[in-house]
């Protein structure tokens, strides 16, 4: 089974958006949806493009810790909601985080084969 973080979905609620973050993954042949937690109407941001930049930065402190370098240009109100619902996520275990963003795995060269290199 692989997942995949960072769907971004909008649910109408009694006429407003109400936006949750999911991961998808494929369970017998099929697409499922699991959400990861819920963002709110996220009223906080303006545009769209934010949403999608909130949901891109998660994914990348999911991944790759806090810590990373931001490659978009993302303002200050999207890195700070980022850094809430990554501590919210980690808090309630709603997602596997690594301790430190970090999925280094030292390997100890001299028992590896041949056979085992990809």
């Amino acid at each position: 089974m692989s997942s995949r973080c960072r769907n971004i979905i909008a649910q109408q609620k009694s006429g407003t958006p109400y936006y949750r973050l999911c991961e998808s993954y494929r369970l017998n042949g099929q697409v499922r949806h699991r959400t990861i937690i819920d963002l709110g109407k996220l009223d906080e941001l303006a545009t769209d493009e934010q949403k999608k930049l909130l949901g891109n930065r998660i994914e990348e402190i999911i991944k790759h810790g806090a810590g990373l370098l931001i490659k978009e240009s993302a303002d200050e109100q999207v890195e700070k909601l980022a850094m809430h619902y990554y501590e919210l996520i980690k808090r309630k275990r709603r997602y596997d985080v690594k301790a430190n963003g970090a999925e280094w795995e030292t390997v100890n060269m001299s028992y590896m084969k041949n056979s085992d290199a990809r």
